[in-house]
């Protein structure tokens, strides 16, 4: 082996998430449907940093991270599928599938055992999006029931 040489597996080897374009494609549970707006969903953070009520600037297009939770606290359920819609100024529509990931803390917080799977997570490219403002929201299919739910999150690409 010569000096400095690595005995790890080669990067090339592992497992690399790869981002999810946004896309203007409206996802198929929500053609011809009506919307029902929901409260029980939140946007932590964008890119690693907490996200409240500033607009927050995407630095990297190319590799969006946004990490939060979705339920339907009327029905007490999980949604079936949990999107992302960003919507510009121009009211254009940009949708990608989240993630699912466990999220004990909204379980706890609910006391509903079953919220443990609340959570989401996406790694995002936004490359063929226009620059601009984007208010991002979450889009949740609940037994057949649309629910959109913000929280006055915006970015900016």
């Amino acid at each position: 082996k010569p000096p400095g040489a690595s005995v790890a597996a080669p990067a090339a080897n592992q497992a690399r998430e790869v981002p999810v374009k946004l896309t203007a494609e409206v996802p198929a549970f929500v053609e011809g449907q009506s919307f029902t707006f929901g409260s029980a969903c939140y946007m932590d953070t964008l890119d690693g940093q907490l996200w409240e009520d500033q607009v927050l600037a995407v630095k990297d297009r190319k590799s969006i991270r946004i990490h939060g939770w979705a339920v339907d606290d009327e029905s007490k359920m999980l949604p079936d599928a949990t999107y992302l819609r960003l919507e510009n100024s121009n009211g254009r529509r940009f949708y990608a599938a989240m993630i699912p990931e466990d999220r004990p803390d909204v379980a706890r917080h609910f006391g509903q055992a079953a919220f443990v799977k609340s959570g989401y997570r996406a790694l995002l490219s936004a490359e063929s999006l226009p620059a601009g403002q984007y208010e991002a929201m979450i889009l949740m299919n609940v037994g057949g029931r649309n629910l959109l739910c913000g929280n006055g999150r915006t970015l900016r690409l």
